[in-house]
């Protein structure tokens, strides 16, 4: 989405410790790990539809609504009450974020995500969007595919999964989402180790769940969140040691289901494996 929008962006780190102007966290909030906000510095305001972490002392202005599947909906609503201009490109951003978060309308929605859409699609360049969609993809994406594939191991209606080498963080989000794919899956996770952090990520079918509860319970405290069917977090941790992190978590994952004595089953034997014979023209 950055590239095909061509966004401006800069990374937090260059900013910091001499930026001295105003502070907006969007679908995060202070002391969470999936920011890199100083803890000395408080945001102006804080808008985020995940539950209150209870670390929003001080901020002038603080907008959390649980209850939406996206927060791009709340940043959709602040642009229709303003009565602002409509720029294709943020438009196109913002379907594109309700879209994704919600798996097109289909997860964890509420009728304010598809207010939202519906307000934005005649704004959205639908060949931008196509892209940001169906991007071209690196070779290294279709091993990781592979790579998740090979090491997914079921646990009845659970699948879970380890990346050895992953490209980038956000990939071990899009497993997780990719295995939960499985018709016969309740459950997905999928665990894997990224420049000194143990990233895991949680998928469920199930909408009465409590994912993100669920694996805050496991990880260490302030290291995890998400919503009832969507959950993520990360953990520091040694690369020599992540297996073993990654085993415990799985274990505890699973026995917070009660599936901790169900015999493993690989997804793929490698006797079913179909291996390429010859060149092909």
């Amino acid at each position: 989405m950055v590239s095909v929008l061509g966004l401006p962006l800069t990374p937090v780190e260059q900013l910091f410790p001499d930026f001295d102007g105003s502070v907006i966290l969007v679908d995060t909030q202070p002391g969470r790990t999936n920011n890199a906000l100083p803890s000395e510095i408080t945001p102006l305001a804080v808008v985020d539809h995940h539950p209150d972490w209870g670390n929003n002392e001080g901020v002038r202005f603080v907008d959390l609504r649980e209850s939406y599947g996206a927060t791009s909906t709340l940043l959709t609503e602040y642009l229709q009450h303003a009565e602002l201009r409509m720029d294709a490109r943020v438009a196109t951003a913002l379907f594109y974020g309700i879209s994704s978060e919600t798996q097109h309308l289909g997860r964890e929605t509420m009728p304010a995500d598809i207010v939202a859409s519906q307000f934005l699609y005649p704004y959205v360049n639908k060949r931008l969007l196509g892209s940001i969609e169906t991007p071209r993809l690196r070779r290294g994406y279709f091993a990781i595919i592979a790579q998740a594939v090979h090491n997914a191991v079921l646990y009845d209606d659970v699948i879970i999964a380890t990346l050895d080498s992953p490209l980038y963080p956000d990939a071990v989000a899009e497993i997780a989402d990719f295995l939960l794919r499985l018709e016969t899956a309740q459950w997905a996770a999928c665990l894997a180790p990224y420049e000194g952090f143990l990233y895991v990520s949680l998928r469920t079918e199930d909408p009465n769940a409590t994912a993100g509860q669920l694996l805050a319970s496991i990880l260490p405290a302030g290291n995890a969140g998400g919503h009832g069917m969507v959950a993520g977090g990360r953990m520091k941790i040694s690369s020599r040691r992540w297996r073993n992190a990654a085993n415990h978590i799985a274990g505890e994952f699973l026995k917070s289901l009660g599936k901790e004595r169900v015999r493993p089953r690989p997804l793929v034997s490698s006797r079913r494996m179909v291996r390429p014979r010859g060149r092909y023209v």
